[in-house]
């Protein structure tokens, strides 16, 4: 079993304004996605990007708009192989994201 206690692990920069992560997860082999922790700043971006594989989510704290819908604490959300979408912060928010591969930033 491998444990992580999340208040000790570092916000990371993705050089994003507004958007920080924690890595609790990485799969093994390139680009191949993980587990992660976000947080975004009311306002902030995240730019159109393709899913090679499924991302689930589940938002934690805040709102969020993904794509066309709009996501708030407790929504749970899953994107499938292929899919392109944004994502605003309509407030601070944090959310949960599992991905099967890393996405591609278009």
């Amino acid at each position: 079993m491998q444990t992580k206690t999340l208040k000790n692990l570092p916000w990371e920069d993705i050089n994003i304004k507004g958007v920080l992560y924690k890595t609790l997860r990485l799969n093994e082999g390139a680009g191949a996605g993980g587990t992660t922790l976000v947080a975004m700043e009311k306002g902030s971006s995240y730019p159109p990007h393709r899913h090679p594989g499924r991302e689930q989510a589940l938002v934690l704290k805040g709102r969020l708009r993904v794509g066309d819908i709009t996501l708030d604490a407790g929504d749970y959300w899953v994107v499938e192989s292929g899919e392109v979408h944004d994502a605003e912060a309509l407030e601070d928010t944090e959310f949960l994201v599992v991905t099967d591969q890393t996405v591609q930033l278009l």
